[in-house]
């Protein structure tokens, strides 16, 4: 028979709490051992529990939960309920928190005890914050919630200790960083001298093809042969890339609106028509080594570039070489498209649907910093239409 006793603190809505305590034999000593379980509502409740809870200690499916570990319930959340509900790149970035960030700070503690270790998950928020930056200390937070959420939903604990751990203050969007038409050939110059496309390397292309096509990375970087039609003056964008803890997959682009067909500049595909040529000689070389998967854009072994090496190993590297600010960021040439096509007068909406946006009031949202150039150019056209 369970022993069912009413605590003296309520919960936070102001209802009972219940201790109890289910008999499940005895232990190596000979003495009888018990796992208790907190039951918030009614004495009816409780009761129900209790009956629930000694039919699953008969099935033996019963387990002790207040021996349950930090690290043991995160692992069973992720597994049974976060795996559901994000895609494979999120569950892979949970999966490097949790190891990384969170386990070694809290993971030994009982889920009991951590319910009301409000000071140390702050602590240890807090230090992830210092040590790894604010964005990474504010997904550690998610992370920790969500999972605490869950075990409070699943009767394991009784309040969730997030519920009083202060987030991280948001971090200021970092500011647009566009090149300006030097700053473009110097980049360009400097890489194509640094990666000669002769040598079958596809960093030049590759920005290249970024700074004409106004691409995300992931885009520019899933990008196939078979995408490029009409002298590779045509691309069709139809899908973006993205790494997951098995290896690279594809996968649809951000937004229906993203699908998109747009023109190269014939420069930009003359570059791209010799760089097919040489791929192709490359290919034949070391059929042996190269794996072939149809990408425009490729390591030496034909695997596609992965998104932080492309900017740690070229992209960095070509800053530095080239004299520009080192705060760019690989994201900034797409922002440098949309900027220069809005500083030479193109129409807001062609440069939305160039770029992917759902529609044109993100396309002026972001790039509102042009708009002024752009009125002193419609005042300069107007003075020459009026005359004095």
């Amino acid at each position: 028979m369970a022993q069912i006793v009413e605590r003296k603190r309520k919960s936070a809505d102001g209802r009972s709490t219940w201790l109890v305590r289910i008999y499940d034999g005895l232990d190596e000593n000979g003495k009888r051992n018990y796992i208790s379980y907190n039951v918030t509502g009614t004495r009816k409740d409780a009761d129900r529990e209790a009956k629930r809870l000694e039919t699953k200690r008969d099935d033996g499916a019963l387990i002790d939960y207040s021996k349950l570990t930090v690290k043991e319930w995160l692992e069973e959340w992720l597994g049974v309920w976060a795996k559901q509900q994000v895609s494979e790149r999120t569950f892979g970035d949970y999966q490097r928190y949790m190891a990384d960030k969170i386990v070694p700070r809290l993971g030994k503690y009982t889920l009991a005890k951590a319910q009301n270790m409000q000071k140390a998950f702050q602590e240890a928020i807090d230090e992830v914050t210092s040590e790894s930056g604010g964005r990474t200390g504010q997904y550690v937070h998610t992370i920790l919630k969500q999972a605490m959420r869950k075990a409070v939903e699943t009767r394991k604990i009784e309040r969730n200790p997030l519920e009083f751990v202060q987030r991280p203050k948001a971090i200021k969007k970092q500011e647009l960083r566009p090149l300006d038409t030097h700053e473009i050939r110097l980049f360009l110059d400097t890489v194509k001298t640094l990666w000669p496309i002769e040598t079958g390397a596809s960093i030049y292309p590759l920005f290249k093809f970024m700074l004409d096509s106004g691409c995300r990375p992931g885009e520019a970087l899933a990008i196939k042969w078979t995408d490029l039609e009409n002298e590779m003056r045509t691309v069709r964008i139809q899908r973006s890339l993205e790494r997951t803890q098995n290896g690279w997959r594809e996968k649809d682009t951000k937004t229906v609106g993203s699908r998109r067909s747009i023109t190269l500049s014939e420069p930009t595909a003359a570059v791209l028509r010799q760089y097919a040529k040489i791929q192709r000689e490359y290919i034949m070389a070391h059929r042996d080594l190269y794996h072939d998967h149809g990408f425009v854009f490729v390591a030496t072994n034909g695997e596609p570039l992965d998104h932080d090496n492309l900017a740690k190993r070229y992209f960095k590297p070509s800053l530095r070489k080239a004299g520009l600010p080192n705060h760019v960021r690989l994201y900034d040439l797409r922002h440098t498209v949309a900027t220069q096509l809005m500083k030479a007068g193109l129409n807001p909406k062609i440069v939305a649907e160039r770029l992917g946006h759902a529609d044109i009031t993100m396309t002026l949202n972001v790039y509102s910093h042009v708009i002024p150039s752009m009125q002193d150019a419609a005042a300069d056209a107007l003075a020459q239409i009026l005359g004095e």
